[in-house]
């Protein structure tokens, strides 16, 4: 896309949750977002039938986003930087590879995940995560967010990262 406009790469919960609390537009002509193929992958794989499922639509979803391919070896030299990459969901893993070697500037949003985000301090790119909550609040879109998706949690789960490795 190249369009002057930050880029943020998100995962399938991060999308997920973007629709369920119906700030999906905001963000899409705030910022020029980013995501792996797995994800796409995993946004239709949920179950309609599940109460609590967000029905995501896949045409916009490749509409609004720059949609990136990994390699397995991608994944491989990822790996071996990140022992706990082999413990993620495929998602997350191919989204996480992907950042590891190719856009150091952006932002990286993650899941509510823990793993995930120990994952991601693995690859060196704390710096890098930001919660939902903190890229809405500038462009004036505060919604209410599952606790995860906040600036909170995520700095709670990076400082025990932290204090394990010392």
């Amino acid at each position: 896309m190249g369009n002057g406009k930050p880029v943020i790469y998100f995962d399938t919960c991060a999308i997920i949750e973007a629709h369920r609390v119906k700030c999906w537009r905001q963000l899409v002509d705030r910022y020029e977002l980013h995501t792996v193929r797995k994800c796409c992958e995993e946004l239709a794989d949920g179950n309609p039938y599940d109460p609590e499922y967000i029905a995501v639509d896949q045409g916009q979803i490749a509409r609004d986003m720059v949609i990136h391919d990994v390699t397995p070896v991608q994944c491989v030299k990822a790996a071996t930087k990140a022992a706990t990459l082999s413990g993620l969901d495929a998602g997350e893993k191919e989204l996480l590879a992907w950042c590891a070697e190719h856009d150091r500037d952006a932002m990286i949003i993650t899941t509510g995940d823990r793993a995930a985000i120990v994952t991601a301090c693995e690859l060196n790119l704390r710096e890098k995560l930001k919660s939902l909550e903190e890229i809405t609040k500038p462009i004036g879109v505060n919604p209410k967010f599952r606790h995860h998706f906040c600036r909170t949690w995520l700095e709670q789960v990076c400082a025990a990262f932290a204090l394990d490795n010392l």
